[in-house]
């Protein structure tokens, strides 16, 4: 029988100087540790690094931005009652691209107070401290983002949407 990705197990490390249960890891499954969500529209005409309020646009996760992003090069200038802003601890998928390999990269977004576009995947922490976006980034990126493009549907463009 083939080993499913959500069978892997993790070995509890230790390590010296930290103590209890924040010294391990634990198998989770995505549910248990994310909130799902998207973001909210941002036309590209209403983005430009000459605008005010920074922005993440769902083109850019492909071009601009890699497994971290520390620094955002465009804004919008878009009310911000009709934005969704990060907390500084979001891990953003595409959810739509012309391959399904990109649908499963990765983006730890570790700046607070950026509005977030359509087309973007996001997961939240369901508690505060619960993982590192880094870590979580790097692991999607590496171990599952074959497992998250088998997910897409679509022939010219591929989806995976956060119910997937």
């Amino acid at each position: 029988m083939a080993k499913r990705e959500d069978d892997i197990r993790v070995p509890n490390l230790r390590f010296p100087g930290i103590e209890g249960e924040h010294n391990s890891y634990r198998k989770c499954f995505f549910k248990d540790i994310f909130l799902f969500s998207t973001g909210k529209n941002i036309k590209q005409s209403e983005a430009s690094s000459e605008f005010e309020t920074p922005c993440v646009r769902y083109g850019e996760l492909y071009h601009m931005y890699n497994e971290v992003i520390t620094e955002v090069f465009n804004k919008t200038n878009l009310d911000k009652s009709e934005l969704l802003f990060s907390d500084g601890d979001e891990i953003l998928l595409p959810s739509a691209g012309e391959d399904p390999l990109d649908i499963g990269s990765a983006s730890a977004l570790t700046v607070k107070n950026v509005a977030i576009g359509r087309t973007i995947n996001i997961l939240k922490p369901a508690q505060s401290n619960i993982y590192s976006p880094l870590y979580v980034s790097y692991y999607i990126n590496q171990k599952l983002k074959k497992v998250i493009s088998t997910l897409a549907k679509g022939v010219s463009i591929s989806n995976v949407y956060n119910s997937d």
